[in-house]
């Protein structure tokens, strides 16, 4: 499309059209002598394009400006501020949460452990209760030990629920400190990978309290 002058496109306007356009013409040549003015012959306006040299130096001191404006330092300083304690307070959460996790995953291999030690405590005075209970059968030994290995048997029965109980809280409060936010999965993750590669070892199933009667 051939290019037309500003005033060829202003003179199919009403005059007060064209003195208010004349006139905002006037200061922008003014404010920008070195712009470029071009008539959009589709749009029916007039538009002004400056150098690239002009715009990029507008650009640059435009910058200089804002980076020098005591404002301006001053609201970086608090955002550079605000992000540090982000980034502390995130850092102290993780933190906490590791700590929390591997202190109860502690707890769950103490305690299997202490578990461990109570199965075989129980099993110890069963083998024991067995024997004194044969001997007393052949009159090698008398009511009395086979009593004592009775309640050996109970006393290791009610240790090794006691163990038990505990051993299944530290599951529990092993579970309940993995619900934790998103930031702190990975640690979690890890710190379960390593705890559930243990087996739980069993407990007597129905044990009672008392074991056989001697006679």
């Amino acid at each position: 499309m051939e290019a037309i002058p500003p005033d060829a496109l202003l003179d199919g306007y009403p005059p007060a059209t064209q003195e208010t356009a004349r006139a905002l013409q006037a200061l922008v040549r003014e404010a920008v002598p070195d712009a470029w003015e071009r008539v959009r012959v589709g749009w029916h306006l007039i538009g002004y394009d400056l150098p690239l040299r002009r715009f990029l130096d507008q650009y640059v001191r435009a910058q200089r400006r804002c980076w020098n404006d005591p404002e301006t330092q001053a609201n970086l300083a608090r955002a550079r501020i605000q992000r540090q304690q982000t980034v502390a307070q995130s850092r102290q959460m993780e933190l906490q949460i590791a700590t929390e996790v591997t202190n109860a995953a502690l707890q769950v291999d103490s305690n299997r452990e202490r578990l461990q030690a109570a199965v075989a405590a129980r099993e110890l005075a069963e083998r024991r209760l067995d024997a004194e209970q044969s001997r007393f059968d052949v009159g090698l030994s008398t009511n009395f030990f086979v009593v004592q290995a009775q309640r050996d048997l109970r006393d290791a029965q009610n240790a090794e629920l006691r163990v038990l109980l505990d051993y299944r809280r530290a599951q529990v409060e092993f579970a309940r400190v993995q619900e934790v936010p998103t930031a702190g999965s990975a640690v979690v993750s890890a710190i379960n990978a390593a705890t559930n590669g243990a087996n739980t070892p069993r407990a007597a199933g129905g044990g009672g309290f008392g074991g056989g009667g001697g006679n």
